[in-house]
């Protein structure tokens, strides 16, 4: 990797934060931008997985009241379809 290739960035840190990346980073055996680039990663993937649950609970409310739509647009027609075969017998 060539420095051009590389972007390179100052974060400032509260202590508490610093600390805990630090220790965290130690336990892990690797550096504090390692860490930090790691936990990053973590947050985007857990983000884009309730964005994709949140879509999928979205779809899954649409087509049920789409089904429940349809069931009541059934029943509706096999009533008057009932009747109609009724009024057919009286006739």
């Amino acid at each position: 990797m060539t420095k051009d290739d590389r972007t390179q960035f100052t974060l400032r840190l509260r202590g508490p934060l610093h600390k805990r990346l630090k220790k965290s980073a130690r336990e892990n055996n690797c550096s504090i931008n390692t860490e930090l680039v790691e936990r990053l990663e973590c947050s985007y993937k857990l983000e884009r997985d309730r964005l994709l649950a949140e879509t999928w609970r979205r779809e899954f409310f649409h087509l049920t009241v789409s089904l429940n739509c349809l069931a009541t647009a059934v029943a509706h027609i096999k009533s008057l379809l009932e009747a109609r075969r009724r009024k057919q017998k009286d006739d």
